[in-house]
């Protein structure tokens, strides 16, 4: 069993963002953090956006777990949609 390297940190906007999310999606929220949480570098799991100063890892064709990094702690942002977590339709 893997031992986490990362500390995640739960914003207020992720945490009730993911209690609206269906357990389907919950589920693969859950194991995205497992492996963001024991991964050498959390950073190469997530796509770099640039304007928007996280990173996004895809969840599904349509979802997305926005994070970033801040002394060295993961800060979960948001769970949701692509079209929320980017602003608009990508």
């Amino acid at each position: 069993m893997s031992r986490s390297r990362w500390i995640l940190r739960r914003t207020d906007t992720f945490k009730r963002l993911y209690r609206s999310k269906p357990v389907e999606i919950q589920r693969k929220v859950d194991e995205a953090l497992r492996l963001l949480a024991e991964s050498e570098n959390p950073l190469l799991l997530g796509k770099k956006k640039k304007p928007f100063g996280f990173r996004a890892y895809e969840l599904t064709s349509k979802e997305r777990l926005a994070y970033h990094m801040e002394d060295g702690v993961i800060v979960l942002d948001k769970v949701c949609d692509h079209k929320l977590v980017y602003g608009h339709d990508r």
